[in-house]
């Protein structure tokens, strides 16, 4: 299991970049996994992931401009 902060953490070290930081909107935990809400404000990027138990991130919906 994964706790909501490591989970946030995966989120921002993923989708940070030379542009800027991401930062999360939301998190809410379904079934031992974590729905992300965040946006890098600099690239003008914005999604929603998921993380798994195991670390893995999905993009559910994303959104640039």
């Amino acid at each position: 299991m994964i706790s909501q902060d490591k989970a946030e953490q995966f989120i921002i070290r993923e989708y940070s970049n030379h542009l800027g930081e991401a930062t999360i909107i939301s998190a809410k935990e379904i079934d031992n996994e974590y729905l992300i809400e965040w946006e890098n404000k600099n690239d003008k990027y914005r999604a929603t992931s998921m993380v798994s138990a195991d670390r893995e991130i999905i993009i559910i919906e994303a959104e640039i401009g």
